[in-house]
């Protein structure tokens, strides 16, 4: 009776099939998982970065204890998507000398897999420095019909760049 079931050759290729789809699913949903940290990854550095740039436009006028709070805030606000899935830490540090601030973000998100593939879940960091690219802020507010009529600045306080990086782009004038 079992015979010729054994010896029967047709219907191979739907076992191997159905042999292989499990393996087949999982390496699907882990290629799409690994796609979606990596864009996490990617949105985490774009959001350091910019927080980064927009604290560093602040260290001449704030007192850094405000620049952290302000940073800390700016991140997060553009960390909403990877937030939705996974923890996310933010760390701002300013230093004196040289003056500059740095984001440091971190984030741990629970895999598909129950967290065996990687174990414990992924981790990822991510970090920018920034520094102002001035020490004193230039702030000129008018009023009035014509723009600048009667104003006049006198420009013996700022400083040529070295002789080096001398070019019609960066000089002051």
């Amino acid at each position: 009776m079992f015979t010729g079931f054994f010896e029967d050759r047709r219907g191979g290729t739907a076992l191997i099939f159905a042999l292989c789809l499990p393996m087949l699913l999982a390496l699907g949903c882990g290629a799409v998982e690994f796609a979606i940290v990596e864009a996490d990854k990617s949105h985490m550095q774009d959001a350091a970065d910019a927080a980064a740039l927009n604290a560093a436009d602040q260290l001449s006028m704030l007192p850094a204890d405000a620049i952290v709070d302000r940073a800390k805030a700016f991140a997060l606000s553009h960390l909403d998507k990877v937030a939705d899935h996974s923890s996310v830490t933010v760390e701002v540090t300013t230093t004196d000398d040289p003056r500059s601030v740095q984001i440091s973000i971190s984030n741990y998100r629970t895999s598909f897999f129950g967290d065996l593939l990687p174990a414990g879940g992924f981790r990822s960091h991510v970090a920018s420095k920034a520094s102002p690219l001035n020490k004193i802020p230039l702030c000129v507010l008018a009023h009035g019909g014509i723009l600048f009529r009667g104003l006049a600045l006198d420009a013996t306080w700022l400083r040529k760049p070295p002789a080096g990086n001398r070019s019609p782009k960066n000089e002051v004038r």
